[in-house]
Order: structure tokens, then sequence, then C-alpha cells
């Protein structure tokens, strides 16, 4: 017997017990997003723009002018894009976890010693029947 996870479950019920009996390829694919270890922000249709960029900089070397180096400086993330369909359970997270995010940048100057709110997003690409086929972290 497979273990379902939650959102299988509930996805097997509304569709009558038939998760996995027939792929529909227009909706075959989800995104799970889950904010720190424990914040999940629901399921999402499209996830876009997922790229980083290693940046380097160039440098002469010690007298050789002919010669240029190369050192790694930082490396860049786009802004990621998610898109998804209105669902009143998660549109309630999403709105919960950024009001949270916001109330922690305004305040976190006014604490002493308070930082800003950085946070670790961890994205997965589901398949049909919702079974995690890749993941992806992000700290920000």
């Amino acid at each position: 017997m497979t273990v379902m996870s939650v959102g299988q479950k509930l996805l097997n019920a509304s569709s009558n017990n038939n998760l996995g009996k027939y792929p529909n390829p227009g909706m075959s694919m989800r995104f799970s997003v889950r904010v720190g270890a424990t914040k999940d922000l629901g399921l999402w249709q499209s996830c876009k723009n997922l790229q980083l960029e290693l940046q380097y900089k160039k440098f002469a070397q010690g007298g050789d002018s002919l010669v240029d180096s190369w050192l790694p400086e930082k490396i860049a993330y786009s802004p990621v894009t998610l898109e998804r369909f209105m669902e009143k359970a998660s549109s309630e997270k999403v709105r919960t976890w950024l009001k949270e995010y916001v109330k922690a940048w305004n305040t976190y100057p006014h604490k002493p010693g308070g930082k800003p709110p950085f946070t670790d997003v961890t994205i997965e690409l589901l398949d049909y029947q919702l079974i995690q086929q890749r993941r992806v972290s992000l700290s920000f």
C-alpha cells in the first residue's frame, strides 16, 4: 500500500479515489512551497525564472598583463515567480505568512539586537500523484 501525504489524500478524495489512474497532462505538475521548516504555502501550478548566476571578478595577475584571472565573487538569484489557482485555504496561508513577514521587517530595527527576517524557502516539483521529483532550497 502506498503511503499518501495529506495533499495526496485531499486530492484523491476530491477525485473520487481516482488519483493516479489517468494523468491529465494539463494538470500533471505542481509545485509545493514551504517557508522555513514548518510553514506550508500550498500547491502552485507554475514556477518561473528559477535561475542562479555565478558572478566572477576579473583581475590582473601579478605583473602579467597578457593574462586575466577570475575569482568567484557571489551567487545571484533571479526573482522567482509562482502562479496558482485561487483557493481559499492556500490563499489564507499565503496572506498570513506575508503579514507575519512584513511585520517582522517593520519591527526588527526597533528591537535591541534585532536582525532582518531571513528565511529558507523550499520549492518542490511534484508529479501528477504529488510525489516529489525535484527540490530546490533558497535563502533570502
